[in-house]
């Protein structure tokens, strides 16, 4: 009897058991979530993110990277940097001058080192110089000191189509400090400078009250970051 018993309670068992590999292959799968982004009526219809990578929300700050890094560190220094050899003349990667390292004629960042693409999925990356320069010239852009009751100095940036985007000024990190935060922001693209005699720096949009313009600065310096898609 004692036997049967103990039969019986192994199948009940075994039931169980099954029942719940059963319950965990109906568990429904959880959906990423996919960034937001805006249609800002552009010409080459291209859209941006809402807000900065890293960045929870879109008067946050984010990541401050280095120039085809994808991740932040303690120190933005050419000693330090991934596409170096400790010095600024000796770069081993997106380089098109003997003087300034090793050429491999490289001008825009390979997905791989994009950001954008690394950090939030493929069908995101870094925007190019021209497409800054769109933004730009296709967009009104106010100042504000306040966006969204939170108080964070930035420009919002509005496309013919009435709609907008927010990019805060946050500053720059050089060195192991952080520069002119809610003065000044600066927003890397995925263009290297092709001037050889600027070879160690890549374009990115720089911006403070009343001025906006695409520039050059020294690629180790730490900059934010903002994704776009198709």
């Amino acid at each position: 009897m004692k036997k049967i018993c103990f039969l019986l309670s192994l199948v009940l068992l075994a039931s169980c058991d099954f029942d719940l590999d059963e319950e965990k292959k109906e568990e429904p799968k959880k959906e990423s979530v996919i960034p937001e982004y805006v249609d800002l009526g552009l010409t080459s219809g291209l859209k941006w993110a809402t807000k900065n990578v890293g960045a929870s929300t879109p008067t946050d700050f984010g990541y401050y990277l280095s120039w085809g890094e994808i991740s932040e560190k303690l120190n933005y220094d050419w000693s330090v940097y991934r596409w170096c050899s400790g010095k600024e003349n000796t770069l081993i990667k997106y380089c098109c001058d003997a003087e300034s390292g090793r050429v491999d004629s490289l001008k825009v960042l390979e997905a791989a080192d994009d950001a954008a693409s690394k950090l939030m999925g493929k069908d995101w990356r870094m925007p190019t110089y021209s497409e800054y320069d769109e933004l730009i010239n296709e967009c009104t852009w106010k100042w504000v000191t306040s966006y969204n009751g939170v108080n964070v100095n930035g420009y919002v940036i509005t496309g013919s189509n009435g709609k907008s985007i927010f990019f805060p000024a946050g500053g720059a990190m050089m060195g192991t400090n952080l520069y002119s935060k809610d003065i000044t922001g600066g927003y890397w693209s995925s263009s290297l400078r092709e001037d050889k005699s600027l070879n160690n720096s890549a374009i990115l949009i720089m911006f403070e009250e009343g001025e906006y313009r695409l520039e050059s600065e020294y690629r180790m310096n730490g900059f934010n970051v903002r994704a776009v898609r198709k």
